[in-house]
């Protein structure tokens, strides 16, 4: 009906670009900080909950990007990577 992307492709693509975003920014930012940090403490034997970054990666998996945080530093190159996924997703 609508010539849109479907929404969980556009969802999948947003990520793949907030992602290129927190790897240009400063290092000792919030948000690069969250992204990179692993909780502490212990938790109840249970299958292990996924991290945002582990969703993302799983979508770089399917176009077959590999070394995505130096691809992510230039964004002319990170923007043909986007492309790219957006062709395959």
């Amino acid at each position: 009906m609508y010539q849109d992307i479907n929404i969980v492709i556009g969802i999948k693509l947003r990520r793949l670009e907030w992602l290129g975003h927190i790897n240009r920014i400063q290092n000792n930012s919030t948000p690069k900080a969250l992204l990179y940090t692993f909780p502490v403490g212990r938790r109840k034997v249970v299958k292990p909950k996924l991290r945002w970054l582990d969703d993302v990666q799983a979508d770089l998996t399917l176009p077959g990007v590999k070394r995505w945080r130096l691809k992510a530093l230039d964004r002319r190159n990170w923007s043909a990577v986007l492309r790219e996924a957006k062709a395959r997703l």
